[in-house]
């Protein structure tokens, strides 16, 4: 299962050793007290139950521990490295290092000093490899040959088993059909990369804002349209999705999914819709195929002034489509049982397993609120953390308290859970 070619750097690991800390000198820096929207609990539930548990289950799919490689993880971790912390305690319980790599934006900060304390501290941590880096590049620039992040990921013929974009913004915010540095360029050619590079199966895993204002519009058209022709194609599909209440009869002119129409649900989803096929026919039409499987779909509300989510946080699992090799020759007989691919077959039941997955999404807010054990072990959780990044715990507790407040006025303002009197 070994691929060199995924490796990070060198294989021979004699040559990393000592790179990183085995202990770190705690350097005093004043305690934050500013939070952010990504501190709040329910991020860190997408953290630990999304995304930890799902790269768990990953090692043992793969078997890491028998190959005795590290977990290769590329993702936006922020100067906290959040992602990372919540990740390493699943790959400490199984034995295997996390090999990470990220991507931070490479403005100007002006807490470079403890930017750059944060990362020592978690690449001090146990089972965290030591060629672990972040690169001070933008995502965007994976689409820019000459860039520093294209060189550390695409140039460099790195793969990597979990890939996890999680975006502030939204994946489709700016124009599409344009070449340069944008989001959906870097993502095609990461997504490119991964299916030219890999053996493994693997996880890709994106956060993208949904609502109409985040959302170029001829994108949302490119997207929308192409839903529209795969349900033109497939009668059925279009059937189901009606059934599953996706979209709705009145959302439609002439059969066809039509964006002036769209109510914000039924506009998120949409959305979903066409980024995900996006994802599945991108990775199956590869000069290396691959089937991308949706995994459970979850939201969460943003903005405070609609019914409906408008941040999504979505995860395939990535499998490479096997074709048999047979000798034409007659001179090599191979039985190795494996049919010819059915490229239609794939692309069908990809597709509605992405329907599926839309129609049971799960709001987390309302979630949290209605398991609220499953609420505290996610703020207990995202406290320590923060605290472990020169956050003041107590200031956060309070500040994640009131936000959890408004939240709940606004649902229970909204209908989405009921109000207690």
């Amino acid at each position: 299962m070994n691929d060199f070619n995924a490796d990070f750097g060198d294989p021979d690991d004699s040559f990393e050793k000592g790179i990183a800390p085995t202990s770190t000198d705690h350097v005093n820096f004043e305690v934050r007290t500013k939070f952010l929207p990504w501190h709040k609990p329910r991020k860190q539930w997408v953290r630990s139950k999304q995304w930890a548990d799902s790269i768990g289950r990953l090692i043992d799919n793969l078997d890491l521990v028998a190959s005795q490689r590290p977990v290769r993880y590329l993702s936006l971790p922020g100067p906290d490295l959040l992602d990372v912390r919540s990740i390493q305690p699943v790959c400490e319980a199984k034995n295997v290092p996390l090999q990470f790599l990220g991507l931070n934006s490479g403005d100007d900060n002006p807490e470079i000093g403890l930017e750059a304390a944060l990362l020592n501290r978690v690449r001090s941590l146990p089972f965290i490899h030591p060629a672990s880096d972040v690169v001070k590049d933008r995502l965007e620039q994976l689409a820019v040959n000459k860039s520093v992040a294209y060189a550390r990921v695409i140039s460099a013929q790195r793969s990597f088993d979990v890939v996890n974009i999680d975006l502030c913004g939204s994946f489709a915010e700016g124009p599409t059909g344009v070449k340069g540095g944008n989001i959906v360029n870097a993502l095609f050619s990461l997504l490119h990369h991964q299916a030219n590079h890999r053996q493994d199966d693997w996880l890709f895993f994106i956060t993208t804002r949904s609502n109409k204002d985040m959302v170029d519009p001829q994108t949302m058209v490119r997207l929308v349209d192409a839903v529209n022709e795969i349900l033109d194609e497939r009668p059925e599909l279009k059937e189901e999705l009606l059934t599953s209440g996706i979209v709705r009869e009145s959302d439609l002119t002439d059969g066809r999914i039509d964006i002036e129409k769209l109510s914000t649900s039924s506009y998120s989803n949409s959305f979903a819709l066409g980024l995900s096929n996006w994802v599945i026919h991108s990775l199956l039409r590869a000069e290396r195929a691959w089937q991308a499987d949706m995994l459970p779909h979850y939201e969460y509300h943003v903005l405070l002034d609609d019914p409906s989510c408008d941040m999504l946080s979505l995860g395939f699992y990535c499998k490479r489509v096997r074709v048999p090799h047979t000798d034409e020759f007659g001179l090599a007989p191979v039985d190795d049982n494996i049919p010819e691919p059915q490229p239609d077959a794939i692309k069908l039941r990809a597709r509605r397993l992405i329907q599926r997955r839309i129609a049971e999404r799960q709001d987390l807010d309302r979630k949290l609120y209605q398991e609220p054990d499953l609420y505290k072990e996610c703020l207990d959780t995202s406290a320590s953390l923060l605290g472990s990044s020169s956050y003041d715990e107590a200031k956060y507790r309070e500040w994640a308290t009131d936000e959890e407040t408004k939240l709940v006025a606004f649902m229970q303002a909204v209908g989405i859970v009921e109000r207690v009197d």
